[in-house]
């Protein structure tokens, strides 16, 4: 995702805040029904996107949906799932700042 300067880390924070509390229920309960229904959600974000994604069994797949909207339409992020967003964040960051002072850059041109 193309982010400004001042909105930098907004597709990560999004990522990681994804499929916690809605208007609706609790982060626990939105965790409870997906893994007793055999459902697997996730999210991931890129340069270009921000993806929320769904698997589960055929007998799911309206609960499935179910949640899918009900985390796109009616977040409600508690103060305490921000800040561990922002540790997670953090850590990562942490990480990758690491990472990339000890690894060789691959520019595009050698991938081809």
């Amino acid at each position: 995702m193309y982010e400004k300067p001042a909105q930098n880390g907004v597709g990560h924070f999004l990522e990681s805040t994804a499929f916690k509390s809605t208007a609706s229920r609790t982060s626990h309960e939105l965790h409870s029904l997906s893994t007793h229904n055999g459902i697997t959600l996730s999210a991931a974000n890129s340069r270009e996107i921000i993806a929320y994604r769904a698997d589960c069994v055929r007998g799911s797949v309206p609960l499935t949906v179910e949640l899918l909207a009900d985390t796109l339409r009616n977040p409600l992020i508690s103060d305490a799932e921000v800040q561990y967003a922002r540790v997670r964040i953090g850590e990562y960051d942490s990480f990758v700042i690491r990472y990339c002072a000890v690894c060789p850059r691959i520019d595009d041109h050698q991938l081809l």
